[in-house]
């Protein structure tokens, strides 16, 4: 039997969470950080099945300024790490149809504000001057901000991964993690289809895998994993490239263009177990009617929009929807980043910065993570 490896830090997942947990962990100075994938290549899970959308536009203090922190370094992601992520800031626009969710909306932009995030709430009509094709005769107002867009996850990840190789990290791929190794009440490595490997700290970014691997060391969190769709159009004529992600509050839809169609989803929150075996989810054209029916309402060209293809992938949602970032309460040496809630592609360079901070004992430099402690369900 091959001998145990061993590092300072293992990261357990190689999509965006675990790739930005690597490369901040070996900024930080970390020398031996293996990052384990249990499929072949990284970032072939959820994170490869992401819309891409980096959002600011939140209700929360604590999430408004973990956007900005990682939106602040996908801006000069080219210049830090040699691989250009494509970001498109062309902004969110986020309707409401009720005068409740306008008021949302209202305290929602007055927060942002305050934080320095630039965004306006936008009158129907002022809705119809962003995007001229939209039906807004059952609008109540909006906010629109062009601080938000969308980029490329799969660069992200490359990017990161590569700095963090060339800073001496290893990529362990083909490495399932099984099982962990406890000693005197803390972890001390994982078991893998390829054998032990042992380390000071074990870091779970497994995206909707972290909660069976968490049982797996008797830690039950509150992650669940619920399936999303999206769909891809053909071409339509009439969709610009700068339109921004517009996103139906109350309705749970969106779309943004996409190679000269859009593509656009229910935003369903399905709870579903993750496979088994890779990362392969079912896509299910039950609800394409009622996405056709919604689609139309909202943008009446896309009337004329063929559906092409279409994927599935699995988001973490935690009870507040806020990620758990940071040590697991109760077992030593055990850290978690995931539960993203829908918006790792967002959070993750935020999540890198929290949970590498916490792994080697020193202060962020993102400001107070509190909101995002595993501890809040323990």
């Amino acid at each position: 039997m091959a001998a145990d490896r061993t590092f300072d830090v293992i990261v357990v997942g190689a999509g965006i969470a675990g790739a930005a947990m690597a490369e901040n962990l070996t900024d930080r100075g970390v020398r031996r950080v293996a990052v384990l994938e249990k499929e072949s290549s990284y970032c072939t899970g959820a994170s490869a099945r992401s819309a891409g959308g980096v959002r600011q536009q939140f209700a929360e203090e604590a999430k408004i300024r973990a956007a900005m922190y990682s939106m602040a370094c996908y801006e000069r992601f080219a210049e830090i790490y040699g691989e250009d992520p494509g970001l498109k800031k062309h902004g969110y626009l986020v309707l409401a149809t009720t005068r409740a969710g306008a008021a949302v909306l209202r305290r929602n932009m007055a927060l942002q504000n305050r934080l320095g995030l630039t965004s306006r709430f936008l009158s129907p009509d002022e809705v119809g001057e962003v995007v001229a094709p939209l039906n807004t005769s059952d609008l109540q107002g909006a906010t629109f901000s062009l601080e938000d867009g969308y980029l490329d996850p799969h660069a992200l990840v490359q990017g990161y991964m590569k700095t963090f190789r060339s800073r001496g990290g290893v990529f362990e791929p083909d490495r399932r993690v099984v099982g962990f190794l406890i000693e005197r009440g803390r972890v001390s490595g994982v078991t893998t289809t390829g054998g032990n490997y042992r380390a000071g700290a074990v870091v779970v970014a497994a995206g909707p895998f972290s909660g069976v691997l968490l049982e797996r060391a008797g830690v039950r969190l509150p992650l669940e994993p619920c399936r999303r769709q999206i769909f891809c159009s053909g071409v339509v004529s009439g969709v610009e490239p700068h339109w921004p992600l517009v996103l139906d509050l109350d309705s749970s839809f969106y779309f943004r263009p996409e190679t000269g169609g859009v593509i656009m989803s229910l935003a369903e929150v399905e709870p579903m177990s993750p496979p088994a075996e890779g990362n392969e989810i079912p896509l299910c054209r039950d609800h394409l009617d009622e996405l056709a029916r919604r689609a139309t309402w909202r943008c009446p060209l896309l009337a004329a929009a063929e559906i092409r293809s279409g994927w599935a992938g699995l988001r973490t949602i935690t009870p507040d929807e806020r990620p758990l970032l940071g040590a697991v309460p109760g077992l030593e040496g055990l850290f978690v980043a995931a539960g993203f809630s829908g918006h790792g592609v967002t959070l993750a360079h935020f999540g890198g910065e929290v949970v590498s901070a916490a792994v080697v004992h020193e202060d962020p430099r993102c400001g107070d993570p509190a909101a995002f402690d595993p501890g809040r369900f323990a």
